[in-house]
This record gives structure tokens, sequence and C-alpha cells, in this order.
């Protein structure tokens, strides 16, 4: 069974057929993570599923406590936001989740990432739901 077939979102029952990311909201949370280094950064995806192509287009933020080895969010999204995910930095050459990450994964949606230091585009790592790494598009 793909990641695709798993990923349903209680308002879009047909599996996804892809994931596409915007490349400036990427580009945006690299510069983000960079300036709370050494401690981490965390937002949140937003974006719409149409014809089963979740796209990502733009990021959230919401007040949090951050420090070397977590960040911990105050969420209260309006009714209105779309969040369909999270963004994370980790201030170690490490994208791994941890226990913690792959639970507050299963609470904020469909496309999780990890970007390590040193925060480049490359460094970003996706995540399901639960924690399995999965493959996105870059899109301009």
């Amino acid at each position: 069974m793909s990641i695709f077939s798993k990923m349903k979102w209680f308002f879009n029952p047909k599996p996804l057929k892809r994931i596409d990311i915007k490349r400036k909201v990427i580009a945006d949370v690299s510069s983000f993570a960079k300036d709370a280094y050494p401690k981490e950064f965390l937002a949140f995806f937003e974006g719409r599923i149409s014809k089963q192509v979740l796209e990502v287009q733009d990021i959230i933020f919401q007040p949090y406590i951050a420090s070397t080895h977590s960040a911990l969010p105050r969420i209260d999204f309006p009714l209105t936001s779309q969040v369909v995910g999270s963004i994370q930095s980790h201030p170690s050459r490490s994208a791994r989740p941890s226990n913690a990450d792959k639970n507050f994964f299963r609470k904020v949606g469909i496309v999780n990432a990890i970007i390590k230091y040193p925060y480049n585009m490359d460094d970003v790592v996706y995540y399901d739901s639960e924690g399995d790494e999965i493959h996105i598009n870059i899109i301009d």
C-alpha cells in the first residue's frame, strides 16, 4: 500500500496522488530556521487538496516556546485555516523524528517535515502523519 492510499483527510475521502510544496515555502522555512538557530523553529503548512493533489502553498505561524531540544506550540488556528501539516527545524545534522515528533505529526495533518542544520533546501526530510518518510514534489 502506498503512502498516498493511506493518507485520507476527513473532507477528502479519495487517496492522494501526490504532494506538491511551493519552492518559496521551503526557502522561507530555510531562512526562518537559520534565524532561530540554535533553537528549534516550528510552523505549520497551509494548503489545499484539489483533484487528489495536496498543494502546500504557505506557512502559518503560531506562538511557540523553543529550546535547543524542542519546540512547544500553542495551537490556536482560525476556523478558516487549512493546516495540512507542520515544519520544524532540528539544530543538529539529523532530520530523524523523535517519538515526540511522531506523536506531534499524528495531531497536525498529512505532511510534516524536519529541516536539519545547516538548513538548506536539500536538508528537508518529509514524513506522513505516522512518521514514515515520504516523497514530495517541489514546485515553482
